[in-house]
């Protein structure tokens, strides 16, 4: 009976040793560090940051409007479904976030107030990259319907969608986590559908932005983000400098951004942008996720439709480059 036990912990080791061995190589697979080694990180990390990356450039910009996980390379209706829908439901938000019944009594001055607050500059963000994604995807469709196969390549507008994404995606997520941070009061601050809806319902709408996008998320776009947080903060400066006040009359729109005590403010400011590094990171990550799920899910249900039809059916009319052609 006591011989089992070395069997038993050999057995364990031998798990906890495949396990990590598979972990070890799905995390090669996603992070941008290769396979490992010291040479190809350092190559692999290189590529992340050359100049090109730094550009709104793509080789193929039907990808901005399409979905990850669409079969056919071409707009489709599901999506096009799918993207009217989250434009819907992000315009009727801030319109309920400017119009804001809970405070119909309140002076005028009151609601035009609304822009100062970087919840609503979010937001509005959120709303603009919803309304040109569809844009972009309704102006593809209906030239494909048309059997116009030119793309948005070399068009702005692809690019002003993918600048205000990267902006909104990293933004929500920083918005929703420090807002509930760091600066809810639940004394002063109701907890209703209003406050839920611009603090956390965007989170949620521009995750599932990522999750279903086909445009990628590059490590060297972290600039966009960092642009926002800074023209905002400048904003708190001047505003604070020409005498603005909050909505309660006080002179800093935040709590925790007073610029009467520099110091913890830089501190906070700095802090913040720290911040927007790991969520960019984090954005990154899920991308790599997505394509890697997509790739295999799409994979394995493509072989099984194969192993369904008649070898001779497959390799009618075969075309080889359109076979290796891929999507990002």
């Amino acid at each position: 009976m006591p011989s089992a036990f070395p069997k038993r912990r050999k057995r364990r080791h031998m798990m906890m040793r495949r396990c990590c061995g598979r972990f070890r190589r799905c995390l090669f697979a996603l992070l941008p560090w290769g396979d490992g080694r010291a040479g190809t990180m350092l190559d692999a990390w290189k590529k992340q940051f050359t100049v090109a990356q730094f550009a709104l450039e793509h080789e193929d910009s039907s990808v901005f409007a399409m979905s990850q996980w669409q079969r056919k390379p071409v707009p489709s209706v599901g999506y096009l479904v799918y993207r009217m829908a989250m434009t819907a439901f992000l315009l009727s938000s801030l319109v309920l976030s400017m119009v804001d019944e809970r405070n119909f009594d309140k002076p005028y001055m009151f609601r035009l107030k609304w822009p100062i607050y970087l919840t609503n500059w979010g937001f509005l963000v959120c709303t603009v990259q919803a309304v040109l994604a569809t844009a972009i995807l309704i102006r593809d469709f209906l030239s494909s319907r048309k059997g116009d196969d030119e793309a948005a390549c070399g068009e702005p507008l692809y690019k002003v969608f993918w600048a205000t994404n990267i902006i909104a995606t990293d933004a929500s997520f920083a918005i929703t986590a420090l807002y509930w941070a760091i600066i809810y009061d639940a004394s002063t601050m109701p907890l209703d559908y209003l406050n839920i809806l611009v603090h956390g319902m965007n989170s949620v709408a521009m995750f599932i932005e990522l999750c279903v996008v086909a445009h990628p998320v590059k490590l060297a776009h972290i600039y966009f983000p960092f642009l926002f947080g800074l023209v905002y903060t400048t904003f708190t400066v001047i505003y604070y400098a020409a005498g603005g006040t909050s909505r309660d009359g006080k002179p800093n729109i935040y709590k925790v951004i007073n610029w009467d005590k520099p110091g913890p403010t830089i501190a906070i400011c700095v802090g913040a942008m720290v911040f927007l590094v790991v969520i960019h990171c984090c954005s990154f990550l899920v991308y790599k996720l997505r394509k890697w799920l997509a790739t295999k899910l799409l994979k394995r249900e493509v072989d099984c439709t194969k192993a369904q039809i008649p070898i001779q059916e497959i390799f009618r009319g075969f075309d080889n480059e359109a076979m290796t052609h891929e999507i990002i």
